[in-house]
């Protein structure tokens, strides 16, 4: 889903931000119709899809939310198969439990996203694997409201707001606080955000949120720490949360900016998290983000000056907002100072790739 996803997202944030040109339009739908191709690869006959496609019993809740949410969010861009998203809706309807809830099917590779393994997924009343499945659920069912789905969705969301007080899982909280975001059930959605609240990890302006569990700590492993894929995609799910909302009063945003710094700090040289699944959430939240804070008529400067004087200058403008500029930092270790002026949203990241030469080998 990482060579498709994100061309939906690029390309909405390009469309409302009027940055669209034809060219990049042209490229977006030509890799976005490549991924659905092949994305089809992993679909099973009952409308589900899972990692390996066929070659698994069964397919995946999770995956098969994951991908229909994203084929229904292509369909301004590219034409997708009715056929496809009513088989995998009906994916949904087949395995739908009493309490309307949906059961958790299929292996899933990243166990740190899964609430509890120790519950049957047919128990009748929802486990915190059904709670999960079914946050996930919603969502593509939630984009695809129609007269065959809207009912399911209710009684989905219904189970939801009862299981609620049984989930301790800092991640289905996150996934429910999206969830109830899109439906448009404030009372519910501010009694999630609430308690993640009470969850979140706020230090030196950066806010996240973790497992329990996690003990993995950034002072432990220094500078090329990096959190681990759940924290990266918990966290995305909550900036979703407060930036979904038809209108965004400036507290939300407000507390979103210290989201997105922590979020950005997170990335890889290449601009990727920790896996496809994250990148994927990550980027969709900072899409997002950029879209509600975009410039229209940018105009920023940053200074980079080093210990000895070295001195570079970069400028913004509409000319150039869309390219990454970069110059390589020439005096490692050292300290750097960096003055910025203008109006505008600014990143900067520091990429640091550390290169283990085998022995008798030299670089060149």
């Amino acid at each position: 889903m990482v060579k498709f996803a994100p061309n939906v997202y690029v390309q909405r944030y390009l469309n409302k931000t009027q940055q669209l040109t034809g060219e990049i339009q042209d490229r977006a739908v030509g890799y976005l119709r490549r991924g659905y191709q092949n994305q089809l690869k992993y679909k099973h006959n009952d409308g589900s899809f899972s990692a390996f496609g066929g070659n698994e019993p069964e397919g995946n809740t999770w995956l098969t939310a994951f991908v229909l949410k994203s084929f229904l969010q292509a369909r301004p861009y590219i034409f997708i198969d009715e056929q496809i998203y009513h088989k995998a809706t009906t994916f949904f309807l087949d395995h739908r439990m009493e309490s309307g809830c949906f059961a958790s099917l299929g292996s899933l590779f990243n166990n740190a996203m899964k609430a509890n393994d120790i519950y049957h997924h047919f128990k009748p009343m929802p486990t915190p694997d059904s709670v999960g499945a079914s946050a996930g659920s919603v969502l593509p069912l939630h984009i695809e409201i129609d007269n065959f789905t809207t009912g399911v969705t209710d009684r989905a969301l219904s189970c939801l707001r009862d299981a609620l007080e049984t989930v301790n899982n800092t991640y289905t909280l996150s996934l429910l606080a999206y969830t109830f975001t899109l439906a448009e059930d404030q009372a519910t959605r501010s009694k999630i955000l609430n308690r993640l609240e009470g969850l979140a990890v706020k230090k030196d302006g950066l806010t996240h949120w973790q497992r329990k569990e996690e003990t993995e700590k950034e002072e432990d492993h220094g500078f090329w720490w990096r959190a681990p894929s759940a924290e990266v995609e918990m966290t995305a799910y909550v900036l979703l949360a407060l930036l979904s909302q038809p209108q965004v009063p400036a507290s939300d945003l407000d507390q979103a900016t210290h989201i997105v710094s922590w979020l950005v700090k997170q990335r890889n040289c290449y601009g990727g998290f920790a896996s496809t699944q994250d990148t994927v959430v990550a980027l969709q939240a900072l899409a997002l983000y950029a879209e509600l804070t975009h410039v229209a008529d940018p105009h920023i400067s940053l200074s980079v000056t080093s210990e000895s004087g070295s001195h570079k200058e970069f400028h913004i403008d509409s000319t150039n907002q869309l390219l990454l500029q970069s110059q390589p930092l020439t005096e490692i270790p050292g300290d750097y100072i960096a003055e910025i002026s203008g109006t505008s949203c600014l990143l900067i990241q520091v990429s640091h790739s550390p290169i283990v030469l085998s022995e008798g080998s030299r670089v060149v």
